[in-house]
């Protein structure tokens, strides 16, 4: 009987137990935000003609403006520690501590709201780096006039992300923005970082030899004070 019962015991332990999701999902930094945190960062949720990797995308980098220093408690110190390394996210490395240190000294500002025209222009040059392979900024002067004569914004920037097929998620394109280790000037991480953004866009495309690229357009309406 004393066996019997040790046994169902167990046996409703193992039913109640939920194994924590790993780091490297979306689950795992979802559930380190309240819900109305990651409601407010959500702002492409009900956004349609993005993929759910590319809405993701927007929570994420979302979420690093919201709060940089709980973003690198929270998602980016535990996602470097415990995810594949392919892409050079070591902790000892150069670009990583300055990483830490940015965010660590960088205030919360407002999110980013989804601009359909910024969709517009990511997606054709996503399209374009798709189609030949190309890596860089190429034809940006002819996309930021274009934002700036739709929409009369005064300032605009891109981010580019090329990652391995395998490693095509949200958390893999942004933290790899942010560490930002083939630009000494880091400047693809001051942008997700610029807090005169006001406007985003995104598009995620397979890309040449098993890769896929991110782009991330970026704008601003009007000046915005400290």
């Amino acid at each position: 009987m004393m066996m019997t019962s040790l046994f169902i015991s167990i046996v409703g332990w193992f039913a109640g137990f939920i194994p924590p999701a790993e780091p490297c999902t979306a689950t795992w930094y979802s559930i380190r935000y309240p819900a109305a945190v990651i409601q407010q960062c959500n702002t492409a949720a009900r956004v349609e003609g993005l993929t759910e990797i590319e809405k993701e995308v927007v929570l994420l980098t979302n979420l690093v403006r919201y709060d940089p220093a709980l973003f690198a408690h929270h998602v980016l110190r535990p996602f470097i520690q415990q995810c594949d390394r392919s892409l050079l996210f070591d902790s000892s490395t150069a670009a990583v501590q300055s990483l830490y240190t940015d965010l660590a000294n960088t205030k919360p500002m407002q999110v980013l709201q989804v601009e359909p025209l910024l969709n517009q222009t990511t997606a054709s040059h996503a399209d374009y780096c798709s189609r030949t392979g190309h890596i860089g900024h190429a034809n940006m002067t002819e996309r930021w006039q274009r934002i700036k004569n739709e929409l009369g914004h005064i300032s605009a920037g891109e981010n580019c992300s090329y990652v391995p097929a395998s490693k095509n998620t949200a958390l893999h394109h942004v933290i790899a923005l942010l560490v930002d280790a083939d630009t000494p000037s880091y400047g693809h991480r001051y942008a997700i970082l610029n807090k005169s953004f006001q406007y985003i866009g995104v598009a995620v495309r397979s890309f040449p030899q098993d890769r896929y690229c991110m782009v991330q357009n970026f704008s601003t309406a009007r000046n915005v004070s400290e």
